[in-house]
C-alpha cells in the first residue's frame, strides 16, 4: 500500500491487537508488552503521522472484561505500553479514567478516540457493578460533543466494538442493552455534529445507519487484516484493509477504496497481491459518504431491484468475496434489520415482521456539500483494521503493507471475533 498512497494524515488505530487465544496462555503482562510492541513498529514506520489508539475488547486482561476502574491498568498502557507517544499530553488524564481521548485535528474536526469496550456484552465487570456510566465516558461524550457543537466543529468517532447487532447473528448484541440505549441517545442527539463513526469488532464489511436522517451518522464497520473463520454457515474471509478519503476543509467523508488478498489465489501460488475489492461510490453509485448518500445506497440495498444487483454486491463484499450464495431469506431479513436497526426492541420488532421493504430517502438540504476549491490538493486518509497481535508480523512481514502517511495500516491480530480499524487523513482523504 506504501506505492499506492504514501501519505496519510492520521491512524485511527481501534484495537483486538492481542492474540484472540484462551486467557490461560497469556497474562496482563503478556497484554501491555504486546501492545508495546505494536505500538513500536507503527511509530518505526510512521514516524511523522499522527497515531490514534482505541481499545478492543480483547486488550484487557482477562479478555473481554475492561476495567473501568483501574487506574493502574491504563497507566500501563500509557507509559509501558508507550501509548504516551501517541496520545497528547492533554488526553493522559481521560485516558487514565478509562481509556478514552479526544483530539483536535483542526478548528473545523474533532478526534473522540472510545473505549466501547466498556459497554461489550462479554463485559461482566461493567455489567455487575450496576454503574450507568462506567468511567464516566457516557458524560465526557456529551461533553466533548456540546463543546464541539458550539464552535461549529465536527467530529470523527473512532472504536472498536459497535452498537447494534451482529448481521450474521442478530440475537448477537455488542452492547449491553441499557448501554447501547443511552450511548445512542447521545450520538443521535448530536447527529449534526458526528460526521462519521469508524468500528471494527466484526471482522466482517457492513455499515449502520438509522432510519432517521436528523438522528444518524453513518457507522462503517470495517472487516479485519487478519482473516477469520466461525462457526456460523460460512467459510472464512479475506484478509482486507480500508483507506477512506475525507475533505479535509470540511471533514466530509468523500470515499474509500476496499483492498483484499484473495486467500485461495495466494495459497495457489499467487503470492501475497492485494487487490482492489470495491470502492463505495463506484459500487452503489453515489457520490460521496455523508448521511445521505450512505442512506441512498442503503435504499439500494434494501429495496432490491430485479436481478438484486446492490443487495447482491452488499453480500459478496460482507465476507470480503468469499461469499458462496448461500444468504436465505431470513439471513437476508436480518442483514437489512441490523443495518436500520440500532435499538435492541427495534431489532426485534424488525425481524419478527414479515413486511416487505420500503425504506425510503429523505431529500437532501439544498446546500451543496462542501468541497475543497480546485487548487486544494487531495489527501489520503487510511484505517487500519487491527486484529490479533500474532498476525501482525504475518501482515508486516508477508505482506509488506506501508504503514506510511496516504496508506493502509495494518495490524497484528489473533482469533478473535471483533476487528479495528485506523484512519490517516488528508485533504480529501480515505479512512
Amino acid at each position: 500500500m506504501n506505492s499506492l498512497h504514501a501519505n496519510p494524515d492520521f491512524i485511527l488505530w481501534t484495537g483486538d491487537s492481542v492474540p484472540h487465544v484462551d486467557d490461560s496462555t497469556y497474562d496482563e503482562d503478556d497484554v501491555v508488552i504486546t501492545l508495546r510492541n505494536i505500538t513500536e513498529m507503527l511509530l518505526s514506520v510512521f514516524p511523522n503521522t499522527k497515531i490514534f489508539p482505541s481499545f478492543g475488547n480483547h486488550d484487557p486482561y482477562p479478555s473481554n472484561e475492561m476495567p473501568f476502574d483501574d487506574v493502574q491498568y491504563y497507566t500501563s498502557i500509557l507509559n509501558v505500553s508507550q501509548w504516551s507517544k501517541l496520545l497528547p499530553s492533554d488526553a493522559h488524564d481521560t485516558f487514565i479514567q478509562g481509556g478514552y481521548f479526544s483530539y483536535s485535528l483542526s478548528s473545523q474536526l474533532k478526534i473522540v478516540s472510545l473505549n466501547t469496550a466498556l459497554y461489550y456484552s462479554m463485559n461482566n465487570l461493567t455489567i455487575a457493578s450496576n454503574n450507568y456510566d462506567p468511567s464516566g465516558q457516557l458524560m465526557w461524550l456529551t461533553s466533548e460533543l456540546e463543546k464541539a457543537k458550539l464552535i461549529n466543529q465536527k467530529v470523527y468517532i473512532a472504536a472498536h466494538v459497535p452498537p447494534g447487532v451482529f448481521e450474521l447473528n442478530p440475537e448477537t448484541n455488542w452492547f449491553h442493552d441499557d448501554f447501547n440505549d443511552a450511548y445512542m441517545d447521545i450520538v443521535e442527539n448530536y447527529a449534526d455534529v458526528i460526521l462519521a463513526h469508524f468500528y471494527g469488532h466484526e471482522h466482517f464489511d457492513s455499515l449502520r445507519i438509522g432510519e432517521s436522517p436528523e438522528k444518524s451518522s453513518p457507522m462503517f464497520l470495517s472487516p479485519s487484516v487478519t482473516p477469520f473463520k466461525t462457526t456460523l454457515p460460512t467459510d472464512h474471509s479475506n484478509p482486507s484493509i480500508r483507506l477512506f478519503e475525507y475533505d479535509r476543509n470540511s471533514g466530509e467523508v468523500l470515499d474509500y477504496y476496499q483492498y483484499y488478498l484473495n486467500l485461495s489465489a495466494a495459497n495457489q501460488g499467487a503470492g501475497d497481491k492485494w487487490e482492489l475489492e470495491y470502492q463505495f461510490t463506484t459500487a452503489y453509485g453515489v457520490h460521496d459518504l455523508n448521511t445521505f448518500s450512505v442512506r441512498d445506497a442503503v435504499h439500494k440495498i434494501i429495496n432490491e431491484d430485479e436481478n438484486k444487483k446492490y443487495l447482491n454486491r452488499y453480500l459478496q463484499y460482507n465476507l470480503i468475496s468469499n461469499y458462496a450464495d448461500d444468504c436465505d431469506d431470513h439471513c437476508l431479513h436480518a442483514h437489512k434489520c441490523a443495518i436500520l436497526n440500532l435499538r435492541r426492541v427495534a431489532l426485534k420488532r424488525c425481524l419478527s415482521s414479515n413486511h416487505r421493504w420500503h425504506f425510503s430517502t429523505t431529500p437532501r438540504p439544498h446546500h451543496h456539500p462542501h468541497h475543497p476549491p480546485p487548487h486544494v490538493p487531495i489527501y489520503v486518509t487510511v484505517i487500519i483494521v487491527v486484529l490479533s497481535a500474532g498476525l501482525l508480523i504475518l501482515a508486516v512481514a508477508v505482506m509488506c503493507l506501508c504503514f506510511r502517511p496516504g496508506q493502509y495500516m495494518h495490524m497484528r491480530r489473533g482469533y478473535s471475533k471483533i476487528p479495528d480499524y485506523g484512519a490517516a487523513t488528508s485533504n480529501n482523504a480515505e479512512t
